[in-house]
């Protein structure tokens, strides 16, 4: 379990137990713009990891749910989209530091996401249309 990273020809691996992981079964990975791993996994939470350390997030600190099934970047802020197994979407704005969560009570059709599309109508990122 955990992830397996092949840098320079060698395999490192991370997991909960040597790294700081916080969970061995990544379901999302993604590399954002700012040269950061994000990784969700099931039922443990989210992990970023930067600067050779992960920090970890999840219900004890902030997160609706703790398994995160997709993760993705808005081109233009930078934010980050989190898509929950129950908990609806996690709005991130690394900017801010602050996140929120949108839910059913919301207007969501469900709390499970287990895809989030970023669209556009010409290929820019200037206008946006998001699609759950």
């Amino acid at each position: 379990g955990g992830l397996n990273l092949l840098k320079n020809g060698r395999f490192s691996t991370f997991d909960i137990d040597n790294s700081g992981l916080v969970g061995n079964v990544v379901l999302e990975a993604f590399h954002d713009t700012d040269n950061e791993l994000w990784l969700g996994t099931y039922a443990s939470g989210l992990s970023r990891y930067a600067n050779n350390t992960f920090t970890n997030y999840n219900i004890e600190n902030g997160l609706t749910n703790n398994s995160i099934w997709v993760i993705i970047q808005e081109p233009n802020t930078q934010n980050i989209w989190l898509g929950t197994n129950g908990g609806g979407i996690i709005f991130y704005s690394p900017k801010l530091g602050s996140s929120k969560s949108l839910t059913q009570a919301d207007g969501l059709p469900s709390d499970v996401i287990q895809g989030i599309l970023y669209e556009n109508e010409s290929g820019a990122t200037d206008r946006t249309q998001w699609s759950i």
